[in-house]
């Protein structure tokens, strides 16, 4: 959240007039968000009715709900705010909807829904609501079929590519899931999130090349991720480029050496590359972090492969190796 409070205010406050001069109304709600925490509450009424009449105005509840304006719901001017009938019926429906959505409450909201697009057929807004809640009860294949119909009634709506991509990926579709991400990724080159999407996508395909760049272009943004850091080692593992997986995953142990399943990643890399002291060392490590976990992949792993693989073998030279791989489930 901004606020308008401490050195930062003029800088601030003049980052948000800017934004607006580019696109009115932009930057109303926080620049009434920001007078509404330094105090000025008749500044903050003026620029909040300038966001209620604007294209980018947030249903009421949101707003009503943001902590930024508690000093102002019991002002009399904040209660002639909303007098206004500021929504139409179409969007307090949407509204609705949405609130159904975040309570997981999909009957009510598919009820609901259902009666909307009868009334309005050709709403886009109507399809990429229904193609949200059915990604949310994992109905990728419905999911696609929304945000396809929404895009067929609007070509220019290039906000749903990142959405049925991601539906597409879910569904293991993963060609159309990076046709999508492309698509997405040229209308908005700053969106490093769909970068990763693309590559769990290429990763999908087994295509570990394009998708190793992918996550090491977000790493330039995003150094200090240290998820994204060890999947990129795993990516390189998946490529055999036992080089790189371990350099990676030699650099977010550094930054977190209780993490069992970096320990893990890189024990396992040292067995292929038959680095077996450095190997038991890791996979130990790991085992010694979470051995719960490690119990339940070795019960899984014996009935799996239909070995069982004595406990006193933990004790024997070589033959721990072969238990720490059934412990760790490194064949997977």
């Amino acid at each position: 959240a901004l606020s308008v409070q401490g050195p930062e205010e003029p800088r601030t406050l003049t980052q948000l007039r800017e934004a607006n001069a580019i696109y009115p109304g932009v930057a109303d709600l926080w620049l009434a968000r920001s007078y509404a925490l330094s105090g000025d509450k008749e500044e903050s009424i003026r620029f909040l009715t300038g966001h209620l009449k604007s294209e980018f105005r947030l249903p009421g509840d949101s707003i009503k709900k943001d902590k930024a304006f508690d000093a102002l719901q019991t002002s009399a001017e904040w209660h002639t705010l909303w007098q206004n009938e500021w929504y139409n019926d179409e969007e307090k429906a949407e509204a609705e909807i949405n609130y159904y959505s975040k309570k997981k409450k999909y009957s009510e909201a598919e009820l609901l829904l259902s009666g909307e697009l009868a009334k309005r057929p050709d709403s886009k807004a109507l399809y990429l609501l229904k193609g949200k809640l059915a990604f949310e009860q994992g109905n990728f294949a419905v999911s696609i079929a929304d945000y396809t119909a929404a895009l067929n009634l609007d070509k220019n709506l290039v906000s749903v590519y990142p959405k049925r991509g991601l539906s597409f990926l879910q569904a293991g579709k993963f060609w159309d899931a990076v046709s999508d991400f492309n698509k997405a990724i040229r209308e908005d080159p700053a969106d490093f999130r769909i970068y990763l999407q693309r590559a769990a996508a290429y990763a999908g395909m087994k295509s570990w090349e394009p998708a190793i760049r992918d996550v090491q272009l977000y790493l330039k943004y995003f150094e200090d991720d240290l998820e994204v850091r060890h999947l990129c080692g795993e990516y390189s593992y998946k490529a055999a480029d036992y080089i790189n997986a371990l350099k990676y995953f030699n650099q977010v142990l550094r930054e977190d050496p209780n993490n069992s399943l970096y320990y893990k990643s890189r024990g396992k890399t040292y067995l292929k590359t038959a680095t077996w002291r450095y190997a038991l060392s890791d996979l130990s490590m790991s085992l010694d972090l979470n051995p719960e976990d490690a119990v339940a992949r070795f019960i899984n792993g014996r009935h799996r492969h239909g070995v069982v693989v004595p406990a006193v073998m933990m004790a024997a030279g070589i033959m721990m190796f072969e238990v720490l791989k059934y412990l760790t489930g490194f064949d997977d």
